[in-house]
């Protein structure tokens, strides 16, 4: 099962997984998170085959699901990612035959490494034992490895014992049937995995590399934007990469085709997939390969380096001479390290026509409509240049439980978020549902399960839905300008990203780019901060669209129909309490409060994300397609206003007081001492004060001065000086009184009840507990 990028994808975007012997397979492909083997149990555990990392559990994912959205707005890289790229960039090279060689990005740890052959074994055998009980699957996977030698991506070991069991590595392996595919319906998946003796497996002694290619969110924004549009990928591409030849012993495998032949130990001599670095060896050798060529081929050389996710490529331009020049200048630089771009598509008659010869037309699906094809999983109708959706039929039939409902609303494969409204009420009820804390294969409610045959029936809508695939208008365009909107309802927040173009002749055209939503924290929060929430979701998808969709001269415009959120944002962030001010400091670091302006909730396009819709609805919906009305004319007559009410009783304002909880009730006022109000780092006032203490006993002196580190003893000094100095401020009448030949404390201190008294370092103490 796919599970859909736009509203799962957030909370499983960790990579963070490990594996185990019990559960259901979660497994993140350039498509999404793939799910598959058992229900779920109500240990909530489960696997992964290509990676050795660790994961949250279930439940704990899914809390995360409900709290406040969380974009994710840095890019960083781990210490590990880090030293995988200096290690690539210092020891890639090209062979002679002009294909990239890579070496294994080992960690210290390798040397760990134990013995593997015996579980390799084990594991063929039972590979073995399967093939013998299905035929097909057997003639397939023969079939496969067969290729895998001709093409020279495989050779037998002849001195299987040279190496010690340290420099060698067996991978079990086994087949897997993928009848979606368009070109290989089985493949043989390698489980790099799989513990040693030691304990320890290759993926575990293997830096993992970072991820070097563009989100996929930007590459489908860009790829509406074109006028004339290419899609591609590449054959074979990880096996197109070769690993030097001392570290292939590490990628053996065992194997023979016939249960009466010996088994024979065979080397992988490419960049194998089930390793934790494949991806970014592969990918970053496509990248080294665009940078190399760069001043020959420039357009060429920032497609494959923008317009790529993994071996899909998705690009194009704005004449059919530029795109026809591009495909040939991309195969060029591609070719020559042995990249074959194949399954050309366009939605160009003419261009296809040329890309007639040596095409590989297998991933072209009959309709009724016409061929179609999948671009990343979305289908592309390239005759009519339109996106659509496939949502399969979804039973209603037996026992209907909280693993099954999760299973089908995260089934909407929906990365640009234009199906949010729809989503956005499968997630209502899973929330619903989560709050009846049941176990995950207990049946649902009679009212849930209600409501959730009621919301199945109508998603069958969603197939019907015909989205343009282009954003951009007719004729030439002299004008980009991106607005986006944002609202929040008690039950959802969400923001839109419109794209408005104009042409030389002054027509206007507005399309959705893409949107974003996210189901309210089951935590009551206010109507007011889940409306700045959605403000900041806002400002970071404009933010990272807008630049990634590429156009010069973009102006941007943020809405919203919250009265309250412009003035938080008109203000400085010091002035909120906390939850606010970090959320506005944010917003105004990467926004101006010139893009700000208040929009009418009837005309909020935002508003259909945040109160949720069903097919039918939404597709009828002008408002959710083109944005408001007033978008289509000139600027003059915008039904906007950018001034913030100024006499609004504002929530959320930070107390101005400067007395702590201890003045208030002491009711006194200090006196200001600026060390202790300009650091907030007690260890570091206190040394400070020991430095002050250290320079006072040495101006006294002209010779045994301390100039060493400080002692515990002058440390210690200074922490009853500032003791002293903090009760002198606060208690200074009480201290009077204590330190008087008749010591005695008024009645009206608040710490008359207390019994103080001074001890005998003259620092003031309390009896009892």
């Amino acid at each position: 099962m796919l599970i859909g990028a736009q509203h799962f994808y957030d909370i499983l975007c960790a990579e963070k997984i490990k594996p185990n012997s019990s559960g259901p397979i979660f497994q993140k492909t350039r498509f999404g998170w793939v799910i598959s083997g058992p229900v779920l149990q109500q240990s909530h555990s489960f696997v992964v085959n290509c990676t050795n990392c660790e994961v949250e559990p279930l439940d704990d994912l899914l809390t995360r699901f409900w709290r406040v959205e969380e974009f994710d707005n840095r890019i960083t890289h781990a210490l590990e990612e880090k030293q995988c790229k200096v290690l690539f960039d210092r020891t890639v090279r090209r062979g002679d035959d002009g294909r990239l060689i890579v070496k294994l990005p080992f960690k210290d740890s390798v040397l760990k490494l134990g013995p593997s052959y015996d579980i390799a074994l084990r594991r063929f055998l039972s590979l073995e034992k399967r093939l013998q009980n299905d035929s097909i699957l057997k003639t397939d996977c023969v079939q496969f490895l067969k290729e895998y030698e001709l093409l020279g991506h495989m050779e037998l070991v002849t001195n299987v014992n040279f190496i010690s069991a340290s420099k060698s590595y067996y991978i079990p392996h086994h087949a897997v049937r993928n009848p979606n595919s368009s070109t290989t319906k089985l493949r043989v998946v390698f489980d790099a995995s799989c513990k040693t003796q030691s304990g320890l497996s290759l993926n575990e002694v293997l830096l993992k590399g970072p991820v070097v290619q563009d989100d996929l969110l930007y590459i489908l924004a860009r790829f509406r934007k074109y006028k004339v549009v290419l899609t591609g990928d590449i054959a074979k591409m990880y096996r197109q990469v070769w690993v030097t030849h001392e570290h292939q012993d590490f990628q053996r495998i065992l194997w023979r085709p016939e249960p009466d032949q010996p088994i024979r130990t065979y080397r992988l001599k490419t960049v194998t997939y089930g390793t934790v670095p494949a991806s970014f060896l592969s990918t970053a050798c496509l990248n080294k390969l665009a940078e190399d060529n760069v001043d020959k081929y420039p357009a060429a050389s920032e497609a494959i380096l923008n317009n790529f996710y993994v071996d899909d490529f998705l690009g194009g331009s704005d004449t059919f001479e530029n795109a026809a020049r591009l495909k040939e200048e991309m195969c060029t630089v591609l070719n020559k390290a042995g990249f074959e771009l194949r399954k050309w598509s366009s939605n160009e008659p003419n261009l296809i026509s040329q890309l007639q010869v040596n095409n590989d037309n297998s991933h072209i699906i009959a309709n009724n409509d016409g061929p179609i094809t999948k671009v990343l999983e979305l289908v592309w109708n390239a005759y009519s240049d339109t996106l659509q959706y496939i949502v399969k039929n979804i039973s209603i039939s037996g026992s209907i439980t909280k693993h099954s409902i999760l299973s089908h609303i995260a089934s909407i494969y929906d990365p640009l978020g234009l199906l949010g409204p729809i989503i956005v009420q499968g997630k209502f009820i899973m929330q619903n549902l989560w709050q009846q804390q049941l176990e995950w294969d207990e049946p649902v409610p009679v009212n849930i399960k209600n409501d959730w045959e009621a919301y199945v029936k109508k998603l069958g809508y969603i197939n019907k839905i015909i989205i343009p695939r282009k954003i951009i208008g007719e004729q030439k365009i002299v004008e980009y300008q991106v607005h986006g909107f944002s609202d929040s309802s008690i039950r959802a927040y969400g923001a839109a990203l419109y794209l408005r173009t104009t042409n030389e002749h002054g027509q206007h055209t507005v399309r959705l780019i893409c949107a974003k939503s996210k189901v309210a924290p089951i935590k009551t929060v206010s109507l007011p901060r889940l409306e700045l929430c959605a403000a900041l979701l806002l400002a970071r998808l404009a933010q990272k669209v807008v630049k990634n969709l590429q156009i010069a001269n973009c102006k941007r415009f943020l809405y919203t129909d919250s009265n309250i959120v412009l003035a938080w944002i008109s203000s400085s962030s010091a002035k909120w309490k906390t939850f606010v001010a970090h959320r506005v400091g944010e917003i105004q670091e990467i926004t101006s409060r010139a893009e700000w302006a208040h929009v009418k909730s009837q005309d909020n396009p935002a508003d259909v994300i945040s109160r949720g819709s069903y097919p039918k609805e939404l597709s009828k919906s002008s408002l959710w397609w083109s944005g408001p009305q007033w978008l289509q004319k000139d600027c003059k007559e915008w039904q906007t206003t950018a001034e913030a009410i100024s006499n609004l009783n504002l929530p959320e304002v930070k107390c101005t007081e400067k007395y702590n909880s201890i003045n208030l009730v002491a009711n006194t006022t200090r006196e200001n001492f600026s060390l202790l109000n300009r650091c907030s780092n007690y260890q570091k006032i206190l040394r400070v004060t020991a430095y002050c203490y250290r320079f006072i006993y040495n101006a006294g002196r002209k010779s045994d001065r301390k100039i060493a580190s400080l002692e515990v003893s002058e440390l210690s000094q200074a922490n009853l000086g500032l003791i002293k100095h903090v009760q002198n401020d606060y208690f200074s009448s009480e201290i009077k009184n204590l330190n008087h030949p008749t010591p005695f404390v008024s009645s009206k201190s608040p710490l008359f009840r207390l019994r103080p008294y001074m001890n005998e370092n003259g620092v003031l103490r309390v009896g009892g507990r």
